[in-house]
């Protein structure tokens, strides 16, 4: 595998402040390193959060509209989403070197 590139939701080695001060806290509270899906998780929760501000309510309908019409920024990118509610965000690009994930960019839609 040694060379190849690939996309990702998430880098840890991504340069943004961000992302650096979410490893930090991550590692310093469980002791290892975040990967994709634990900054997703991150962010989903972050998502919800946002939509019930927005929204001002818990009702599903007013937090599906609000989820439909935010642009979130999380640790693994900035969130919108299309009229399918299908989300939109940045990926990542790694390449494996030395047997290791490494970041070269973060491709924007």
């Amino acid at each position: 595998m040694e060379g190849a590139i690939f996309t990702n939701h998430f880098s840890k080695d991504d340069p943004s402040p961000k992302v650096q001060a979410f490893v930090t806290q991550y590692k310093a509270k469980y002791g290892e390193t975040p990967d994709g899906f634990a900054a997703l998780s991150y962010d989903a929760a972050g998502l919800l959060l946002d939509a019930l501000k927005t929204s001002g309510s818990t009702d599903s309908a007013a937090i599906r509209d609000a989820l439909q019409n935010t642009t979130f920024s999380g640790i693994a990118g900035a969130y919108k989403f299309n009229e399918n509610r299908d989300p939109i965000k940045a990926a990542y690009i790694l390449q494996i070197k030395d047997g290791q994930q490494t970041y070269l960019a973060t491709v924007n839609p």
